[in-house]
This record gives structure tokens, C-alpha cells and sequence, in this order.
């Protein structure tokens, strides 16, 4: 008998205990003060050769702004070969950003603008 109230009386204890170390505001501590934006999200990461082609092909960015803002953005090309890896990278395009608000940003570039430099 003297056990049972020994388990009862540990379990109540444990009980409270647990109840007492919830609360109801979550502190993030890690992203409290994180300032936000200054992303950009590449809505066509790889552009595909198609033979004959001879139009553009379009790329999209999705620009997040935030309380970081993004001014311009350098867009780099390369080439990847599986017999012999990453080609160096290429400056292909540098983009101004005039809006403060989360925008997307379309451009078009050529085979010739590619394969330029690599």
C-alpha cells in the first residue's frame, strides 16, 4: 500500500511540474530580431538546349523585399557536361530592382548570350 501512494504521490509531482513549465507565448530567441528579404527565389533554374531553336528563353525571378532590400542582382551563367563537370561561370546579366515591394522580374537571353564566355 505504502507504494501505490509512493507512485501516486510521484506522478502528482511530476504532473505539476510539467504543467507548470508550459507557457503560452513561444520565444523564438534564434529569429527574434532576423530581418527578412533580400531573397530571391529562381522560378527556371536550368534553361534546356533545344536544337533549332532559334528564339529567346525566358527566366523568371521571384524578388522578396523586405526589411533587407535588393538593389540589383548579377545573374552568372555556366555550362555542366557529366563527362567533365562545371564550366567556369559568366557574368550574364546584371538586373536594377527599383521596387520596394516583392516583385517578379522577366527576362529573356539568347543561345549566342549563353554560350558567350563559356
Amino acid at each position: 500500500m505504502k507504494m501505490n501512494k509512493l507512485i501516486t504521490m510521484l506522478f502528482i509531482l511530476v504532473a505539476m511540474l510539467g504543467l507548470n513549465s508550459c507557457e503560452d507565448s513561444i520565444q523564438d530567441l534564434v529569429t527574434e530580431n532576423a530581418a527578412t528579404g533580400g531573397q530571391v527565389d529562381v522560378q527556371s533554374p536550368l534553361i534546356n538546349y533545344v536544337i533549332g531553336e532559334p528564339e529567346g528563353y525566358g527566366i523568371r525571378l521571384k524578388v522578396y523585399q523586405g526589411a533587407v532590400k535588393t538593389e540589383k542582382i548579377s545573374v552568372y551563367k555556366s555550362f555542366t557536361d557529366p563527362a567533365q563537370g562545371e564550366s567556369n561561370r559568366a557574368l550574364l546579366k546584371e538586373i536594377d530592382i527599383p521596387e520596394s515591394e516583392t516583385s517578379l522580374v522577366d527576362f529573356e537571353v539568347s543561345f549566342f548570350e549563353l554560350i558567350e564566355g563559356l
